[in-house]
């Protein structure tokens, strides 16, 4: 009985990579004959070079660009490494801050400017910065990185919370009160001090990403007319597509057909796997 329950999840699993990567095909389909026709509302596909006229500075390199994003993760397992292996390779990741610049930068699109509006873009990209932290190091750089994650809070959520439950419980008049301020200024004190046991005793991987002017990118994103920007790029919704890429059109389809064939390879390792387990009852 274990057996039979054990093949049907195997083969249900690997129907459902198989699935999934059927519909990656159609998704790389609808991109791959996507045109970039001037003006087109539709998904298009162009290569073109990045002007900004706002730029921003990145946080944790000070690069001057037109977008930035920074990703933070954070290993599962505290105390797994030493200082010594803050090196070390590991799959027990999961993201625990990000941050994105969202100001529309500007594309010399043939056949005319495009403004982007970055929300929910994939970025296939080089970063900046790339860099793996063990929360005990003394070295100046790390210590900037982990001072930023401080800064930022590995779980906004929780400081968030607090503050803005002050906002809605405490009138400005009560706010005001010396005494409340003195409590309100432990309670702060209090979660600062264990915002810094969070940030112990882990390793963080820290990634920075900026997209700079004057740089060519290709880019795959539904085009829209725009009254306050004309001619914008966004995310298409239908298919989920919204890409920038430093590589060609080659490497971008290269890579999606490998996405698309690690879906089936698993899928069908794993219905082969279910049917034996079924076989061996």
């Amino acid at each position: 009985m274990e057996n039979l329950f054990w093949g049907v999840v195997f083969i249900a699993t690997g129907l459902l990579s198989i699935w999934l990567g059927r519909r990656q095909h159609s998704r790389y389909n609808r991109m791959r004959v996507a045109t970039d026709t001037p003006g087109a509302d539709g998904l298009v596909r162009i290569r073109a070079r990045i002007r900004s006229q706002n730029s921003v500075i990145s946080p944790l390199t000070a690069t001057r660009c037109c977008y930035f994003r920074v990703e933070v993760e954070q290993d599962k397992e505290p105390l797994s490494f030493s200082s010594d292996d803050s090196n070390s390779n590991t799959t027990n990741w999961h993201r625990t801050w990000r941050e994105e610049s969202n100001g529309y930068f500007v594309l010399d699109a043939p056949g005319g400017d495009a403004a982007v509006r970055p929300a929910g873009m994939d970025l296939d990209l080089p970063p900046k910065l790339e860099r793996v932290v063990y929360s005990k190091s003394k070295e100046a750089g790390d210590q900037a990185l982990l001072d930023y994650l401080k800064r930022s809070s590995p779980d906004p959520f929780r400081n968030a919370l607090w503050e803005k439950s002050m906002e809605f419980f405490l009138t400005p008049e009560r706010a005001a009160d010396p005494d409340v301020q003195a409590r309100l200024k432990q309670t702060r004190e209090r979660l600062d001090k264990r915002l810094q046991r969070d940030v112990k005793h882990h390793n963080y991987r820290f990634r920075e990403y900026a997209i700079q002017s004057g740089e060519e990118y290709e880019i795959v994103a539904r085009s829209r007319t725009d009254a306050a920007h004309g001619r914008v790029l966004v995310k298409d919704e239908s298919s989920g597509f919204f890409l920038i890429s430093a590589g060609g059109r080659r490497e971008i389809d290269r890579r999606q057909l490998r996405i698309v064939w690690s879906f089936v390879g698993w899928g069908v390792g794993f219905c082969i796997f279910g049917i034996v387990v079924l076989v061996m009852r």
